[in-house]
């Protein structure tokens, strides 16, 4: 049976503000990208190892700012017909995070996390559940238009 996934990375544990958390591959443009979803493109093939011809982008999604690293994030919809071969950088991603379409979709996935955040001690985080994987701030505001998108046409 062919069931759609979204491939996440679990990034690595370091000293920063996004260590060991869950998000979609990327990472920032560099000066001899063309445009923001050449940067995309590059930086999935580089931390998971996807060649960039495999995927098909859909569209761009909307712009997220994230005020602890100060970026702003400009995601893209792509998809792949083939399950690729994933190839992680052990150097940026600790392992690889796979969420069905369907478990994005279903709201007993939803939940609210009180945590630490860098700018506050404890605050309610709308959050999405994947296996035992709690997915929050930015990746779960561009998870929740993908979210408004699908239902949107089903």
């Amino acid at each position: 049976q062919n069931v759609a996934h979204l491939a996440l990375i679990r990034r690595n544990s370091y000293k920063g503000v996004h260590s060991s958390q869950v998000a979609f591959p990327g990472g920032k443009v560099e000066p001899f990208d063309t445009n923001d979803l050449n940067a995309a493109l590059r930086e999935t093939s580089e931390e998971i190892g996807v060649i960039q011809s495999e995927i098909n982008i859909i569209s761009p999604f909307s712009e997220v700012y994230i005020p602890p690293s100060n970026f702003f994030v400009a995601p893209f919809l792509g998809y792949c017909i083939t399950t690729p071969l994933f190839i992680p950088d052990p150097r940026e991603v600790a392992g690889m995070v796979f969420m069905s379409l369907a478990d994005l979709i279903d709201d007993n996935n939803l939940l609210i996390k009180n945590m630490a955040t860098s700018y506050s001690a404890a605050v309610d985080v709308p959050s999405f559940k994947a296996g035992e994987h709690v997915i929050w701030g930015a990746t779960a505001m561009m998870l929740s238009e993908l979210k408004d998108v699908i239902k949107a046409v089903i």
